[in-house]
């Protein structure tokens, strides 16, 4: 999964830093907050919700 997170946030302002911080954590729980993170900095969201059939 890690190889994969530059492709998934590809294109996002200032995703660098969260890039590493998902690269290196090895901890389920604190991932799962940093992409919570994500959602909300980036307003994810309301991108899925648009996309959903």
């Amino acid at each position: 999964m890690r190889r994969h997170y530059g492709n998934y946030l590809k294109g996002l302002p200032n995703v660098k830093e969260v890039r590493l911080r998902l690269c290196t954590e090895k901890d389920p729980r604190v991932l799962e907050e940093i992409l919570d993170e994500v959602i909300t900095t980036y307003d994810l969201a309301a991108v899925a919700w648009k996309r959903s059939p």
